[in-house]
């Protein structure tokens, strides 16, 4: 059960570009929106794309398919690269999603010395089980968070309701693995084997495997769901 709840975000890019940006990270970073795979849409996309954001139904197909999705089993040295952390805060899945999209691979190097981000990214391996309770705990975050939260243009969720869709984040560390970032699962998935250092996350194959993603828990033919990108401006 969680005791700390927060307002969900709404899935608009120019609020997850502000989040990240009042916790640490450099404006030359930001989120815009993927409207399709099509390759003739995707041409229109700044490159690289450093992490990619999927809002989905919270259904129990989805879930089951996110547990189903990716693999547990890579070695420790693997596991020292990835920044993850487990979800503590209720409806705050698009602030962990946004977390794991900026503390992995080279966006990391767009976080300011000293914010709160820069604390979790920074985090040994010995030290990163503390870094959920460096984010419930955090004044600044809490502060933050609720300041952007509402700046929405629908009518902000109660944070003790319990909303309908989930976010995950797909990034690749500092190794060329894809990984599936969920804070709600029990660790990091890693999605496929060596896809090469000097791919982004929307190069192929990372992006049919996002695409699988989709399709394996319905979303894909349904068309109920979103993604944001994170870019340099």
């Amino acid at each position: 059960m969680y005791t700390k709840h927060f307002i969900p975000l709404e899935s608009d890019p120019a609020i997850f570009s502000e989040l990240i940006h009042v916790l640490g990270v450099e404006e030359k970073l930001e989120f815009v929106e993927i409207y399709s795979f099509d390759v003739d849409t995707l041409i229109y996309l700044p490159r690289p794309v450093l992490a990619v954001i999927v809002i989905f139904p919270d259904d129990d197909v989805a879930k089951s398919a996110i547990t189903g999705f990716g693999e547990h089993s890579f070695t420790s040295e693997e596991r020292r690269r990835v920044v993850w952390a487990k979800q503590t805060i209720n409806n705050a899945c698009g602030l962990y999603a946004a977390l794991h999209a900026v503390c992995n691979g080279t966006a990391k190097d767009f976080i300011k010395s000293g914010s709160v981000f820069d604390i979790i990214a920074s985090a040994s391996n010995e030290s990163r089980p503390d870094v959920a309770n460096i984010i419930e705990t955090s004044d600044q975050i809490q502060t933050q968070y609720a300041n952007v939260a509402v700046k929405g243009s629908t009518s902000p969720s109660a944070p003790t309701d319990e909303v309908e869709y989930h976010y995950v984040c797909f990034t690749k560390a500092t190794n060329s693995r894809l990984w599936l970032l969920d804070g709600e699962r029990d660790g990091p998935l890693a999605c496929n084997e060596d896809c090469g250092v000097e791919g982004d996350v929307l190069d192929s194959p990372n992006r049919e495997t996002i695409q699988r993603f989709l399709v394996e828990h319905g979303s894909a033919s349904s068309n109920h769901f979103a993604m944001m990108a994170l870019v340099q401006a």
